[in-house]
């Protein structure tokens, strides 16, 4: 606020003065950009823009024009960052005379989270492991057509194998070892690529020899050698079988180079000695049993 005086004058004399005070009452015309009104994973920029014909906007030197907090503080700039959503923004902004227009903003289009997603088990066997997945996302949603990662590690290791990222919640992880520890995690992300990721460990069932699953029978001799019919009497798994000279030798459980398999269910074992030891087992390609049938050939049961 301020006053004029004004008066005429010939260069010699003088006319009366008048006076005339000048008021601005009027405050800044205030237009607020960057409030997103579709969903982003970005930060917010707040810009004011401001306009003062009168008195004008002041400039750092005395204060700055420009609250993002209620007036508590002033500044120069006339933007702000949010980072996040907020509500009840008090925005003011003021002129030379200390007119303040106001205005309140709400931030509501920021989403920076990852779904909420949940993994159950739902199946294993001795070398699969089925597991379902469900997500759901509060801000921005899911795609119409969401994908799921599904991964898998051993127990001791720490890198994962990505074994299928699909659509379908439930996933059937197959080709894995018996009786192991394995961390199953799946990933998925939302309209926005937020990522969110979920673990959970399961165990596989322990592949267990069942008596009376192999049978051993008709022995032939011929001179000194013999030959024995094994009968897989399985129908889901294959056979393995190995030969020791005598009882004294223990089978190579963990040595699976050094048994014979067969996806035949009725073998033929032949040049077999008197004394020798016939083993085998069930074996689903990676896995086999604990526990095995065996047979001690002996000449003398001729």
């Amino acid at each position: 606020n301020y006053v004029v005086y004004a008066r005429l004058t010939d260069g010699t004399n003088n006319s009366a003065v008048l006076q005339k005070q000048v008021k601005d009452v009027t405050a800044p015309t205030v237009t607020i950009t960057g409030n997103p009104t579709e969903w982003t994973k970005d930060d917010v920029v707040l810009t004011v823009n401001a306009q003062d014909s009168e008195s004008g906007l002041p400039d750092e030197t005395t204060g700055g024009a420009y609250s993002f907090d209620g007036g508590a503080t002033w500044q120069a700039e006339a933007s702000k960052t949010y980072t996040e959503n907020s509500s009840g923004i008090i925005i003011k902004v003021r002129d030379e005379a200390g007119n303040i227009e106001t205005q309140t903003i709400d931030i509501t289009k920021i989403d920076k989270k990852g779904p909420t997603l949940s993994v159950t088990e739902q199946a294993k066997d001795i070398n699969s492991i089925t597991v379902s997945a469900s997500a759901t996302d509060e801000g921005a949603g899911m795609p119409t057509q969401t994908k799921y990662k599904y991964s898998y590690r051993k127990e001791g290791e720490t890198t994962y194998t990505t074994y299928k990222e699909i659509t379908e919640t439930t996933c059937k992880i197959e080709k894995l070892v018996a009786d192991q520890k394995y961390y199953i995690k799946v990933e998925t992300e939302d309209k926005l690529g937020n990522s969110t990721a979920k673990e959970i460990t399961v165990t596989t069932s322990e592949f267990l020899y069942t008596t009376g699953e192999i049978e051993f029978n008709n022995i032939i001799w011929r001179s000194s050698n013999a030959r024995i019919t094994a009968n897989n009497k399985n129908t889901e798994y294959d056979i393995e079988y190995q030969v020791k000279e005598n009882a004294t030798q223990t089978p190579d459980i963990a040595e699976n180079t050094k048994w014979t398999k067969s996806t035949e269910k009725t073998i033929n074992i032949d040049s077999l000695k008197d004394g020798n030891v016939v083993y085998a087992r069930l074996t689903d390609g990676i896995n086999s049993t604990k526990g095995y049938a065996s047979v001690t050939i002996n000449n003398s049961a001729v």
